[in-house]
C-alpha cells in the first residue's frame, strides 16, 4: 500500500462510504499496512535496543576481565602483560614472628595487566652519568643489498626505526611495517644507538 492517509482521513471516508464495501475493504487494507509497519517497526527498535544493550553488557564484562590501565598522557607506546604478580604482605601490629616468616613464605598471587613502557630505560653509571641501557624491544635493523645484509642501526623500537627511515606506521605495528618494507630485524641487547 504506497498511498498512506492519516487515521482521522480514513475514519472520515469510512464515514462517508460506510455502504460501499469496496472502499471499506480499501481502507482495511490501509490500517492492516500501517499495523504491519507498526509492528515491524517496533521490531526493529527493540532488535536494535536488545543489540545496543549486549554491546554494553559485553564491554562491561571484558572492562572488568581485563581491568585495562589508562597509560599516562606522556606515553603513547605501551605493551601489557597479563601476568601473575604477588601482592605486597600486609603484616598487623602484634603479629608473631612465626606468623611473619610464614606470610613472607608464601605470598598471596594475583593474576593482572602489568604495563611496560616500549623504551629504554634509563640508568645510571656509576660515574654518575646518565646513559640509555637497551629495552626489551631494541632492534637491529638491516637490509638485503645483493646478496649481503648492510645494517642501518640499532634503534631502540620499531617505532624509533620507522621514524628514523621516514615509514609510516600509524595505525600499524612498526615491526610489520619494517618487515612489509623489506627490512630485516633482529633483537639487540647493546647500548649504542642511532635514535638518541
Amino acid at each position: 500500500m504506497d498511498l498512506k492517509l492519516s487515521v482521522e482521513d480514513r475514519k472520515k471516508y469510512r464515514k462517508d462510504y460506510k455502504d460501499n464495501p469496496k472502499v471499506i475493504a480499501y481502507l482495511d487494507d490501509m490500517d492492516k499496512a500501517e499495523l504491519e509497519e507498526q509492528v515491524r517497526a517496533k521490531t526493529e527498535f527493540e532488535a536494535t535496543l536488545a543489540r545496543e544493550q549486549a554491546i554494553a553488557d559485553f564491554e562491561a564484562k571484558i572492562l572488568g576481565l581485563a581491568d585495562l590501565p589508562k597509560p599516562p598522557d606522556t606515553i603513547h607506546n605501551i605493551y601489557l602483560a597479563w601476568r601473575e604478580v604477588m601482592l605486597p604482605v600486609a603484616i598487623p601490629e602484634g603479629t608473631s614472628e612465626a606468623r611473619i616468616a610464614e606470610l613472607k613464605a608464601n605470598p598471596s598471587k594475583v593474576w593482572k595487566w602489568v604495563v611496560e613502557v616500549n623504551h629504554a630505560d634509563k640508568v645510571i653509571k656509576a660515574s654518575g652519568e646518565t646513559a640509555i641501557n637497551s629495552g626489551k624491544r631494541a632492534i637491529t635493523v638491516y637490509k638485503r643489498s645483493g646478496s649481503q645484509l648492510e645494517s642501518l642501526g640499532n634503534f631502540h623500537s620499531g617505532s624509533k626505526a620507522c621514524d628514523y627511515l621516514n615509514l609510516d606506521y600509524a595505525g600499524n605495528s612498526a615491526i610489520r611495517v619494517l618487515r612489509d618494507n623489506s627490512y630485516i630485524i633482529e633483537a639487540y641487547t647493546g647500548t649504542d644507538f642511532i635514535d638518541r
